[in-house]
């Protein structure tokens, strides 16, 4: 699943990154997202992005969970 199919934004989740202690400014996390920043930070993002994604997937009773880094808006 992908943010664009779960019709989900990138506010959406800059949100959710924030109430996670995660706080990203969001052209920072545009890029990260498109791949264009790599390292430890992006690193983490990404894994919290699909925890997020994961854990509202779960909650709204969906059954596929992602894959670790994949691109999540394509």
């Amino acid at each position: 699943m992908k943010l664009v199919e779960l019709v989900l934004s990138t506010a959406w989740l800059r949100r959710r990154l924030e109430e996670a202690g995660e706080p990203v400014p969001h052209t920072v996390l545009c890029n990260i997202l498109r791949g264009s920043r790599t390292g430890p930070q992006p690193d983490r993002v990404l894994a919290k992005s699909e925890q997020i994604l994961n854990d509202y997937i779960s909650k709204i009773g969906g059954d596929t969970q992602l894959q670790p880094h994949r691109n999540l808006t394509s």
